[in-house]
């Protein structure tokens, strides 16, 4: 609990508690007035650091059905997308990459290879999204190694 500034959860609290006894504005139903509520108690828990960062997403997960912002099944299913899945896949690949230092030695040798010049940087990070792209896009057309793939929605 050492993490805790005491001081600011107080505040975070309050402010809640403020949000949610007080009357809704003209025009806001109660669960608006409480998901307003939850994103204020957020909110000023991630940008004092009052809670860590991780402590105070899974508090709004939890917080939006208690409230009655929305019922928990609906609050539930939203962190349920693929897009959620995908991009903390993309984080679990980055953070490996990081402490295995090969981010760090991918980064050096695309700077040797195309170190001189502004121009020539320019130049290598052009032709790198080029070939990122032509790999997607083969993907997405069913390349000569990628098996067509009827009906994706994710390829232009």
């Amino acid at each position: 609990m050492s993490k805790i500034k005491t001081p600011f959860f107080i505040l975070a609290i309050a402010v809640t508690v403020f949000i949610l006894v007080s009357p809704p504005p003209a025009g806001l139903s109660q669960e608006g007035q409480a998901a307003i509520a939850v994103f204020a108690m957020c909110f000023i828990l991630w940008t004092t650091g009052a809670l860590p960062l991780s402590v105070t997403s899974l508090l709004a997960i939890a917080f939006l059905p208690l409230f009655g912002a929305l019922e928990a099944g609906t609050a539930f299913s939203l962190f349920g997308n693929r897009a959620v899945f995908f991009i903390l896949g993309a984080f679990m690949l980055a953070a490996a990459m990081m402490s295995s230092g090969l981010s760090v030695r991918i980064s050096l040798l695309f700077l040797r290879r195309f170190e001189g010049s502004p121009k020539r940087l320019l130049s290598g990070d052009h032709t790198l999204l080029r070939v990122h792209g032509d790999v997607d896009a083969r993907a997405c057309r069913g390349g000569p190694d990628v098996p067509d793939r009827p009906g994706n929605r994710s390829c232009p």
